[in-house]
């Protein structure tokens, strides 16, 4: 039972910093937050940690980089950002 908890908790935390290194980076992995994704993956490893496995590749490939200007997420496709409006240039000076 003691390894089976701490494998959860690894687990936990695992995918909990993985989750908050992409929301640093303006990638948001489902609708949970960090926290919630670590909490639920300990508490529910085989539901949440398999959900987070799942979703993590369709939200890196889904986030295109961040706005020069304000540092919000931008999608694949976006011509203008939707914080601040800025367009958006596409080409080797930037982080898209």
């Amino acid at each position: 039972m003691f390894v089976a908890l701490m494998l959860a908790a690894g687990f936990g935390f695992i995918v909990w910093r993985d989750a908050q290194l992409l929301e640093t980076r303006g990638v948001r992995v489902g609708s949970f937050s960090p926290a919630g994704w670590g909490i639920g993956t300990f508490l529910f490893a085989i539901v949440f940690g398999v959900l987070y496995l799942v979703l993590r590749p369709r939200a890196i490939r889904a986030s295109a980089g961040t706005c020069p200007n304000c540092g919000r997420p931008l999608q694949h496709g976006d011509q203008f950002c939707g914080g601040c409006g800025c367009p958006i240039r596409f080409g080797a000076d930037q982080n898209l």
